[in-house]
């Protein structure tokens, strides 16, 4: 995902949650063997257990490795050993045991250019958080914090989120999710923006969904067009790619 950003905070973690900047790391529950080299902004955070932590023993290596583990070979050493019938898994003996294929001739100028595609990225994310900052503080929007909801039942509502809703307001909906009093509290917030006016998505851009098709997949990548799901969309590399 891009930009990485943490969604809920922990106090007084245990030992060996840190990361450091310019490891690699690898998911490893779920969807297994996706990778990432950690920058700044992840070395600032806790990870949980579910990822494997590799560190390169020199820099001259990073890249490289990541790269090579990005590859169809890396991918199909990183998941051949994976193993759990609902929820996947694989542990860091299976990725010790990996062959790194060394190609001399090669490692510098793959590791050059991935480090810095790596140094570029890290920049554009602190720009996308930068441009982000500049929505809240040029608009004068507050940032939005379950506190200042108001639930049903007090403290007690509170860890439930138990809230009310006024037969007025239904608008002939009765799922729970439609009336959200975080929702109310954004939209509350965007008419006390300093400037600027709201409108609707509808007004300023248009939307669909395309229809739905019979997929006949092809095996040789030159007969079919590849196909993008919603789970490759945010991924910056997206793997596991199907053609039709």
């Amino acid at each position: 995902m891009f930009p990485l950003r943490p969604r809920k905070f922990v106090k007084d973690p245990p030992d060996g949650l840190k990361v450091s900047k310019d490891w690699i790391l690898i998911t490893c529950s779920g969807t297994v063997g996706r990778t990432v080299i950690s920058n700044s902004e992840i070395g600032r955070c806790i990870l949980s257990h579910d990822i494997i932590r590799v560190i390169p023993k020199t820099k001259e290596h990073l890249g490289f490795l990541y790269a090579y583990l990005n590859t169809w070979i890396g991918q199909a050493f990183l998941t051949k050993d994976q193993y759990g019938a609902t929820v996947k898994h694989i542990e860091p003996h299976h990725v010790t045991d990996i062959p790194i294929l060394r190609v001399s001739d090669l490692e510098e100028e793959i590791n050059r250019k991935i480090l810095e595609a790596h140094k570029l990225r890290e920049e554009a994310q602190e720009l996308l958080l930068k441009a982000e900052e500049m929505i809240y503080s040029d608009l004068g929007l507050p940032k939005i914090d379950e506190e200042d909801v108001e639930y049903f039942g007090g403290e007690i509502g509170r860890l439930v989120k138990a809230f009310e809703v006024r037969a007025s307001e239904l608008d002939y909906r009765l799922d729970a999710s439609y009336h959200v009093p975080i929702a109310h509290l954004v939209v509350s917030n965007l008419q006390k923006a300093k400037s600027g006016y709201i409108k609707k998505l509808k007004e300023v851009a248009d939307s669909f969904v395309p229809p739905r098709f019979k997929r006949l997949y092809f095996k040789d990548l030159n007969d079919g067009i590849p196909l993008l799901q919603g789970t490759h969309i945010p991924q910056i590399k997206p793997l596991d790619i199907k053609y039709i």
